[in-house]
């Protein structure tokens, strides 16, 4: 039987007071003056030297984003390239207060050394950012600034400051607060703290030397939780206790793993930290997930609370509109597997309709717009933009404006489009050569705009190319621009048939008569062919129908004589037919001269044609 005794805690016992926290951070103690003082004014040079400039902040950012983006999770400088991003929070005003927040994420989801114990590394998060004094520290406050309450057992901060450096896994300044407390108790308190110093110093061994190995780390923790709750079966139920006593019994049960003596001791950081080394020790990640989930959280407003709960959204939210950190924060946590997102479709959308996608993504986009608007730095916002799934191809060509970036330079427009490209991003590369087309036109450079729409498959733009190159022609009756070499102008019906009457004339021109029959036969067959093309192809033909060798057959001559009756009798054409044929043969004559020039030579053609053409 052990000879500890500890007495019993009370139910009405106040819950600590968070203004006793001591928000300072904790440096080791100078060991002079002059050493002090260098340190203060390393600590005022490093404050000094940041970095006001969210421009730059921004810019170094991507270029860590970049590195990034062409990394898979497994690469070996994944982790490395992501502990840059928390460097940043030291070099920049803009980003230093969310350090604390980066410093937990790289501690728990991008750890650069992974031998570290998880409850270690979160334990030394908490201390560099909420710090406890150490006991000289603690005695200093004392006596210099505060009116301390004392008891029996010494005073008050004595306790506080041992149970909630305990909870943090602290074990050494524990050790220390209470070996000082044995200064103020009597012979059986003071059997009663060494036992407990004792079992500590177990522990602190326990976590020195057996983490690496977790199979070990459990066994022994097992014997030695069940040697500290051997202690309290010596407790004797008729002992006379006092209520002196309960700021050991409370220190007991802490050790001992007594959840509802943890759940009222300190702030919730420390409660899950205690409840994770006291009650159900943890080594991996998920189970302190379900640790801090299951602790009241008295820090709801803080997103560190939700990261260590896994609450990735909850987390987002509480940081505030601070994109950058969204977009940081989120895609790191993305790229290491940790944050969960909806799986991507196989295929950008394609539409200009919008899917729902995660909420991080909002947050991507909102910090591209913010950055190419307020910093010009369009090309970094696309590559921000290319990883926002589904959407990415809707959200950039709003970034890009239509017309696409009317007040930038050609050289601009041409880089974003190598990176739509590289990107494969077919429906931006559209987007972009339909917005060139438009500058092109502006420019009354036909030609290229015809190329641009091309490339951008807008048959809308090319429809109606081909319906002005139609209408220049009947104007001046030569037909320029027009591009030949393209496939893709094809899939445009109305430019289809531009080219393809330009391939008649060029058959013409060179005396072709077998071709440019064969072309003309398909032009009259076309459901597309322009208004008044009839009566210019009859007038074209002229040309065919002169020689003495047939180059139709007495069917299609059939076909034209019908044409020619359609619209050589038109009163409204005639002035049009007097002036074509003037245009094409640099001949004038009267438009009945014209007709009948027409219907004397298919009917001609029509009498002495053979069945089929050779």
């Amino acid at each position: 039987m052990s000879d500890i005794s500890l007495p019993t805690k009370s139910d009405q016992r106040v819950l600590i007071s968070t203004s006793t926290l001591i928000q300072r951070q904790r440096w080791q103690e100078p060991s002079s003056p002059e050493q002090e003082d260098l340190l203060s004014q390393r600590l005022g040079s490093i404050s000094q030297e940041k970095n006001d400039s969210k421009e730059q902040l921004y810019r170094d950012s991507y270029e860590i984003f970049d590195k990034l983006r062409q990394l898979s999770p497994q690469d070996s400088h994944t982790i490395a390239t992501l502990s840059q991003l928390v460097e940043l929070t030291y070099q920049y005003t803009e980003a230093d207060p969310y350090r604390r927040i980066w410093e937990l994420c790289q501690r728990l989801y991008f750890p650069v050394e992974n031998n570290t114990h998880l409850l270690c590394s979160v334990r030394d998060w908490l201390n560099d950012h909420e710090p406890l004094p150490s006991l000289q520290e603690a005695r200093d406050q004392d006596e210099d600034e505060w009116v301390e309450e004392h008891n029996a057992i010494g005073p008050t901060w004595i306790w506080e400051y041992a149970r909630r450096h305990l909870l943090r896994g602290n074990f050494i300044e524990s050790t220390e607060i209470l070996t000082f407390a044995l200064d103020y108790v009597d012979a059986a308190q003071k059997r009663s703290i060494s036992k407990i110093i004792d079992m500590m110093a177990e522990l602190d061994d326990m976590v020195s030397n057996c983490t690496d190995d977790a199979t070990l780390f459990h066994e022994k923790w097992a014997a030695w939780h069940e040697r500290c709750k051997a202690n309290d079966c010596a407790l004797n139920e008729s002992d006379g206790r006092v209520p002196i006593s309960e700021e050991i019994w409370t220190v007991y049960s802490i050790l001992v793993g007594d959840d509802s003596v943890i759940s009222m001791e300190g702030t919730y950081f420390e409660v899950v930290l205690g409840m994770a080394w006291f009650a159900r020790p943890q080594v991996s990640l998920s189970t302190l997930h379900s640790t801090a989930q299951r602790v009241r959280n008295t820090s709801d407003d803080d997103p560190c609370s939700f990261l260590l709960m896994g609450r990735f959204d909850d987390a987002f939210d509480a940081m505030g509109n601070n994109v950058w950190l969204h977009t940081h924060l989120g895609y790191a946590l993305i790229i290491t597997g940790h944050m969960q997102t909806s799986k991507e479709t196989a295929a950008a959308n394609a539409t200009d309709k919008e899917d729902i996608v995660d909420p991080i993504y909002y947050s991507i986009q909102t910090y591209a717009q913010m950055i190419a608007s307020d910093y010009d730095m369009l090309e970094e916002a696309v590559y921000y933009l290319d990883c926002c799934q589904s959407n990415k191809e809707i959200w950039i060509k709003q970034l890009l404006g239509d017309p696409v970036l009317p007040t930038k330079d050609m050289d601009r427009v041409h880089a974003l489009l190598d990176i739509a490209t590289e990107c494969g991003l077919s429906q931006v590369e559209k987007h972009i050569h339909r917005g060139l087309g438009l500058r092109f036109e502006k420019q009354h450079n036909i030609r290229q705009a015809t190329v641009e729409y091309g490339k951008a498959h807008d048959l809308k733009s090319l429809d109606r190319l081909a319906h002005a190159g139609f209408s220049a022609y009947l104007r001046s009756g030569t037909l320029d621009n027009v591009v030949t070499d393209m496939p893709s102008l094809l899939t445009s019906p109305h430019y289809a048939i531009l080219i393809q009457y330009h391939d008649f004339r060029q058959h013409l021109s060179h005396q072709e008569w077998q071709q440019a029959s064969e072309t003309v036969l398909h032009l009259l067959q076309n459901e597309h062919l322009p208004t008044k093309f009839e009566i210019v192809l009859l007038i074209d033909v002229l040309q065919i129908l002169r020689e003495s060798k047939h180059y139709f057959s007495a069917k299609h001559y059939i076909q034209l004589i019908n044409i020619y009756k359609q619209v050589g009798d038109d009163t409204a054409s005639q002035d049009f037919i007097a002036k074509y044929y003037k245009m094409i043969e640099k001949q004038e004559l009267k438009s009945d001269i014209i007709t009948a020039k027409i219907r004397e030579r298919l009917a001609y053609k029509a009498a002495t044609a053979p069945t089929a053409v050779c």
